[in-house]
């Protein structure tokens, strides 16, 4: 990445997280952004165990465009263009505690894609290639978070929600593999130990993204099985 691209993403960090705390949002200590493809994470309290998320991602580039005529001949001219979106979503802290507990390679929310709630305010997501068009991106994307974020988060701050959310399929950017571990750890973080056996039982029986998932899909269950016959649990 060139010295002016470095430069342009550090930009949009800087700006979005200054609109981002100035409306409340704290930045997610567990994931700083990277400056290349991860631009930033946020979160607010909504009530009690829950969290509002939104996460920043460079969706495409940078990449160069263009050439130029030089000396030497036609070359590649340095033009920084990219494209940024991301996600906004709800965390419940217990579910997040319990996966990372179980060592589980899961995401600890459940989330839309801020690039469909865009199409569905017949927008896109907003290109950059300097300094003003960094700074109009940052301004879209938080004008969005804004009219969304929270009220996403608050609508689905319940258990019996997200289970609903993801049964619908409103989780349409992680593979099935996602909602057969978020579902059981979910309803057993929540003291829904009956239930959090009856969906282990039911995930076991589904079709996996691919038969290698099997195998990886029946040591998760093992884990959360054993934490859930542990006395200390049970009792």
């Amino acid at each position: 990445m060139t010295t002016d691209q470095d430069a342009l993403l550090g930009r949009f960090i800087t700006r979005t997280a200054d609109a981002m705390t100035e409306r409340g949002w704290q930045v997610d200590p567990t994931a700083p952004p990277d400056g290349t493809v991860f631009l930033g994470g946020f979160q607010q309290a909504v009530d009690g165990d829950w969290l509002a998320t939104v996460d920043f991602i460079l969706e495409s580039g940078p990449t160069h465009l263009g050439t130029k005529l030089t000396l030497a001949g036609l070359r590649q001219a340095e033009r920084f263009q990219a494209t940024v979106g991301g996600e906004l979503g709800v965390r419940h802290l217990p579910t997040a505690r319990l996966l990372r507990l179980l060592d589980a390679i899961c995401e600890t929310n459940v989330s839309r894609e801020l690039d469909d709630i865009a199409e569905e305010e017949g927008l896109e997501l907003p290109a950059m290639i300097d300094a003003d068009s960094v700074d109009e991106a940052s301004r879209t994307l938080v004008r969005l978070v804004d009219a969304h974020a929270m009220r996403f988060a608050r609508d689905h701050a319940d258990i019996d929600e997200v289970v609903a959310f993801l049964a619908s399929g409103g989780q349409n950017s992680r593979d099935r593999e996602f909602e057969y571990i978020f579902v059981p750890t979910l309803l057993a973080a929540s003291g829904r130990h009956a239930e959090a056996r009856a969906a282990l039982a039911d995930y076991r029986q589904r079709p996996k993204t691919d038969p290698a998932e099997e195998a990886p899909y029946a040591h998760f269950a093992d884990k959360l099985t054993s934490w859930l016959d542990k006395p200390s649990v049970t009792s």
